[in-house]
């Protein structure tokens, strides 16, 4: 029977697949540190699989192949010579010596596939997950490979490295030892969780690389022992049990005995089971017991060395071996857990510089009013920028008496803190509202206007404005717009505004535009005849063209 292939099923585009979630059964039961499971699946990131139920974090394994790197299908390049990326599994053998194979082909980088447009080269990427039913080996092969440029340097940033192994969090509280082969060096894993270690991207080697996870058999390795066990791959001397008295063999049988009196003949010599120099026949110890140093066999090469650094074990002092660290320890030899302190602080949690020692560090000061009774309280802020103001500020462009014709414009000023609105108070009719806003209200005054008063309510700070009264100038006369033989257009403008000064002014005009703010935006003289005005850095809004004693609406719509 043939590999089975992911079904197009499973493909999120037409063209191929990115994240699929689908779930492989393996055919037999894996035990992966006090964790069993009989099916993988992926869900829902890159090459991310659980063993066993998903959503049970405590029993499942997790496996990130090719550390959390994102892949897609190749297939979903406008490339017809890329291909596709199969994905496929095959369960071979006969029951109890099953091999679980799980094989990606040709993977494309999710960054280049998706990229938005072509690129000269795409990574191809080649490597399998298998599994051995009758050793309990789980093998991660990565096989000959093509990395453009920027992909090999992204993997050799990438937290997970190669690869990374979870038991569930259970397996994480109990005893459990692995035996990692890395190409030709050979490390041992004292716990569960030092599978997860990182282990360094540092390039794909031509024929690929191989990473063997074989589960420990803890137990004696002595075969002068009565318990030796030659399948023992991580010893224990200390589990080693001898004969019980010296000269006996371990059915408590004499090793020497040439009358066969059943009294073993005397014999000096070493009579501990551990000492290099140990004889089982001895009757009487003589003190030439040579016993290795703890942690090392007769040869003086260490029994056990979880983390391959040349120092046994027994030896090894646990603390932070890292200088930059708040726990750093010299003495140190295993890595454990460093502690560091936050951004622009010290390891005493004080501010590395806090210039006007008010226990805020100079990086994380921020700019604002600070007094909780000003109307734009920022509650933010740890630095006083004088800003605060009793009142909400706001500006009316123009005069407080106005003439029929008069454009109104009031505004709020930056900056202020709130959430509101504006409240006008004006007679049904007389005044002709072109804008209203949280921040700003226009307004033409109309015939039968007399007066109105405007102020702004800030709700989050229960601050209100002062009250501004505009009335009608009853000395003045009407406002006029421009009249004939005055011409402009378009209104409303998004670019290039065009006004015609009459030929008859001889002496040009003065003009300008100002926006709802009351600020001159635009000021220039101009001559009689055709001129273009160019409003496209102008915000959107109503905006007031001033020339000479006439005045014109401009509504600037980008």
């Amino acid at each position: 029977m043939g590999a089975m292939e992911l079904s197009p099923l499973y493909w999120d585009d037409d063209a191929g697949w990115d994240d699929p979630e689908f779930t492989i059964p393996l055919g037999f039961d894996f035990e992966f540190s006090i964790t069993s499971f009989s099916s993988l699946t992926q869900w829902d990131y890159g090459t991310s699989f659980y063993g066993g139920e998903a959503a049970d974090f405590y029993t499942s394994a997790l496996f990130f192949l090719l550390g959390q790197v994102d892949l897609a299908d190749l297939g979903n390049v406008e490339n017809d010579t890329l291909g596709n990326s199969p994905i496929r599994w095959l369960t071979e053998g006969m029951p109890g010596e099953q091999v679980f194979t799980l094989e990606y082909v040709n993977a494309g980088l999710f960054d280049e596939v998706y990229s938005g447009e072509p690129l000269e080269s795409y990574s191809s990427l080649n490597f399998q997950l298998r599994l051995f039913e009758a050793t309990g080996v789980l093998e991660v092969h990565f096989g000959p490979t093509f990395l453009t440029e920027l992909a090999l340097e992204e993997l050799q940033t990438e937290d997970a490295g190669w690869h990374a192994l979870y038991p569930g969090l259970d397996g994480l509280y109990y005893e459990g030892i692995f035996i990692l082969t890395n190409v030709n060096t050979e490390v041992m894993y004292g716990t569960p969780d030092a599978l997860s270690q990182d282990i360094a991207f540092e390039g794909y080697p031509s024929a690929g690389r191989l990473f063997r996870y074989t589960p420990a058999v803890v137990g004696c390795h002595l075969e002068t022992a009565c318990n030796y066990d030659e399948a023992v791959n991580y010893p224990s001397p200390e589990t080693c049990i001898f004969p019980d008295a010296p000269g006996l063999d371990c059915d408590g049988n004499c090793i020497e005995d040439a009358d066969e009196d059943g009294v073993c003949d005397a014999l000096d010599g070493c009579t501990e089971g551990l000492a290099c120099n140990y004889s089982s026949s001895a009757t009487e110890d003589d003190g030439s017991c040579i016993l290795p140093e703890p942690g090392y066999n007769c040869s003086g090469q260490c029994l056990n060395d979880v983390d391959g650094d040349g120092i046994c074990d027994v030896n090894e002092i646990p603390g932070c071996t890292d200088p930059e660290a708040c726990n750093y320890d010299e003495a140190a030899t295993d890595w454990e857990f460093c502690e560091y302190p936050d951004s622009f602080y010290d390891c005493n949690g004080e501010c590395l510089m806090d210039t006007d020692g008010d226990g805020v560090c100079d990086e994380l000061e921020q700019d604002g009013c600070t007094d909780p009774e000003a109307c734009n309280y920022a509650f933010w802020a740890t630095e006083d920028d004088g800003s605060c103001v009793d009142s909400l500020p706001v500006t009316l462009l123009g005069d407080t008496l106005v003439s029929v014709g008069d454009t109104i414009v009031v505004s709020a000023e930056e900056p202020v803190n709130f959430v509101g609105g504006i409240y006008p108070s004006y007679e049904f009719g007389t005044l002709d509202l072109l804008e209203v806003s949280d921040v700003m209200i226009v307004g033409v005054v109309l015939e039968g206007f007399e007066s109105c008063q405007f102020w702004f309510l800030g709700y989050d700070v229960g601050c209100n404005s002062d009250t501004l009264t505009v009335s009608l100038n009853q000395n003045a006369s009407s406002v006029t717009e421009f009249e004939d033989p005055f011409q402009l257009y378009p209104n409303p403008v998004s670019s290039s505004l065009t006004l015609v000064v009459p030929q008859g002014w001889t002496s040009g005009v003065d003009a300008r535009m100002v926006n709802a703010l009351g600020q001159t935006v635009l000021s220039q003289r101009l001559a009689s005849g055709s001129h273009a005005i160019d409003v496209s850095d102008l915000s959107n809004g109503v905006h007031l063209l001033i020339c000479g004693d006439r005045t014109k609406r401009i509504l600037v719509q980008h």
